[in-house]
């Protein structure tokens, strides 16, 4: 994941909050650290998102799984709605702080549908956007009838964004049924969500 602040002076300042943050938060990063990048310049880069404590893992789509079949491995991957916990408190932060940034992953369950109904995978997936946070996490289904597997759920690459700078946020919409917990917080001190 990476974060461009409109203010590249405030990378180390990004860095320190990020790491206080996820220190009280249920997640880990491998690393957050500001660097050079020869494409976006002066950007801090937060990798190997990971939940602190193990549990069963579904996957990283949205909607409820289409494969009931297989056995879930234990894991501190998030899934869908953990990463939207993630993000949300990720976008809690930099409201706090004011930050104009763009923020996005990598996300290969990304993309949209083409005007001729075929998925594009469009895995730069944005969840802030200068003072705006992504406040809705949609996606759609992809139907693949003549190769016999059905199909797939995504998540679609475009979203709601707005300004909640200075205002407390409400939490992101996404689709019922996304495995994972859409909180930050520890269970063990989060309220209802």
């Amino acid at each position: 994941m990476f974060v461009r602040s409109r203010e590249t002076a405030r990378c180390e300042e990004i860095v320190d909050a990020v790491n206080a943050w996820l220190a009280s938060s249920r997640f880990r990063a491998g690393r957050v650290h500001a660097l050079e990048h020869e494409r976006w310049r002066r950007v801090v880069e937060i990798r190997d998102v990971r939940l602190r404590q193990k549990k069963r893992y579904c996957g990283q789509h949205p909607n409820e799984c289409l494969n009931k079949l297989r056995k879930e491995p234990m894991g501190s991957w998030l899934e869908g709605a953990d990463w939207i916990g993630f993000n949300d408190g990720l976008n809690d932060l930099f409201d706090r702080m004011h930050l104009e940034a763009d923020v996005w992953s990598f996300n290969r369950d990304a993309g949209y549908l083409s005007p001729t109904g075929f998925f594009r995978a469009y895995n730069q997936y944005f969840i802030r956007k200068g003072r705006c946070r992504r406040v809705t996490y949609d996606s759609a289904f992809w139907e693949l009838p003549k190769l016999n597997v059905g199909g797939f759920w995504f998540w679609l690459r475009d979203g709601v964004f707005a300004d909640w700078i200075g205002k407390t946020a409400p939490r992101s919409t996404y689709p019922e049924g996304t495995p994972g917990l859409a909180d930050w917080r520890i269970p063990s001190e989060a309220g209802p969500v």
